[in-house]
C-alpha cells in the first residue's frame, strides 16, 4: 500500500469519520445503551427501589456522574418523601394530639428536613458513560452523559418516620408525648411492609 494512502487512511479513522455538520452530535463511546437506562428495574433484588439518574452534558466524566447521581437521590427524595406523606396521613393524622408535637406539618417538616440530610443505604449500583462530539458555529465541542441506577432500601420511608417519631420521644418529658409515638410507632408495625 503506498504511503500516503495509508497515512490518508489513518487519519480518517482516527478523526471519527466524517467531519460534522454544523448543529450536529456524534457519540464516541462504542458501549450499548444498557436497557436499564430506559427501563430502571433490578431483577432478581427484593427489598430495594431503584432509580435511574442522568445527567446532562458535561465537560468531564466526573462532573457528569456527579450530575447523574445527584438526579437519581432527587428522585429517590420525591418518592420517599411522598411515601412518608401517606405513612403520616395514615398513621399520625388520626393520632394526632392536642399537644401539637405530632401535627401532621410538624411531621412532615422533620421529614423534609430528615430526607434532605441523607437517605440510609443508598447505593449506585450500575453506571453507563458516554461521550459526545458536537459541533456548532464552527467549534467542535466534546463533552460527557452520564446514566447511573440508584439504589435505595424500599422501606426507606418507614424507616424515616420511625426515626423522626423517637427522636420527637426523645427530645420531650411529657408523658402524653410518649404517649402518642408509642401509638403510632405501633400503628406503623401493624401496616404492611410496603405501602
Amino acid at each position: 500500500m503506498h504511503p500516503v494512502l495509508l497515512v490518508l487512511l489513518l487519519l480518517f479513522s482516527c478523526s471519527g469519520g466524517r467531519k460534522l455538520m454544523d448543529g450536529e452530535r456524534r457519540l464516541l463511546s462504542h458501549h450499548a445503551r444498557p436497557a436499564w437506562v430506559d427501563a430502571p428495574e433490578l431483577a432478581g433484588h427484593s427489598g430495594i427501589d431503584v432509580y435511574c439518574g442522568i445527567s446532562g452534558d458535561a465537560t468531564t466524566e466526573h462532573a457528569a456522574r456527579e450530575a447523574a447521581q445527584a438526579n437519581a437521590r432527587q428522585q429517590a427524595m420525591v418518592t420517599i418523601g411522598h411515601e412518608a406523606g401517606m405513612l403520616v396521613d395514615r398513621v399520625i393524622d388520626p393520632l394526632a394530639g392536642s399537644n401539637g408535637l405530632l401535627t401532621p406539618a410538624g411531621i412532615q417538616d422533620g421529614l423534609s428536613r430528615l430526607i434532605v440530610d441523607g437517605i440510609d443505604g443508598e447505593e449506585i449500583l450500575k453506571w453507563h458513560i458516554q461521550r459526545w462530539e458536537t459541533f456548532d458555529n464552527g467549534v467542535t465541542r466534546k463533552y460527557f452523559t452520564a446514566h447511573c441506577l440508584l439504589a435505595v432500601p424500599d422501606n426507606e420511608a418507614h424507616r424515616l418516620v420511625v426515626e423522626l417519631l423517637e427522636t420527637r420521644a426523645q427530645g420531650s418529658e411529657d408523658p402524653s408525648v410518649h404517649a402518642e409515638v408509642g401509638l403510632a410507632l405501633k400503628a406503623l408495625e401493624l401496616l404492611p411492609d410496603k405501602e
